[in-house]
């Protein structure tokens, strides 16, 4: 899966809000899925080493395609990871 330059909706005190292109493929396909992710998290701003670090990861909307596509790629595996995550943005 391939996650494209977020691009921002709002960001109001602590709070992002945003939506990333997303393409994913499964194995031994041709076929890539393309779709939109909406997601919000809340921001910790370093300014000293100009870095914002997201906390509190939760996705909202996938696209239709990449849902279905989503699931297909991790059917019947164990989930590695949830809605909540961390990620740092220098």
């Amino acid at each position: 899966m391939i996650v494209y330059q977020p691009q921002l909706e709002s960001w109001t005190g602590n709070t992002l809000s945003a939506y990333a292109a997303v393409a994913v493929k499964t194995q031994g396909s041709s076929e890539t899925a393309y779709g939109v992710i909406w997601f919000t998290a809340r921001t910790e701003v370093d300014k000293v080493n100009r870095s914002v670090t997201l906390n509190d990861f939760n996705h909202g909307r996938l696209a239709p395609a990449v849902l279905w596509k989503l699931r297909q790629v991790f059917a019947g595996q164990p989930p590695i990871c949830s809605r909540r995550g961390r990620a740092t943005l220098e």
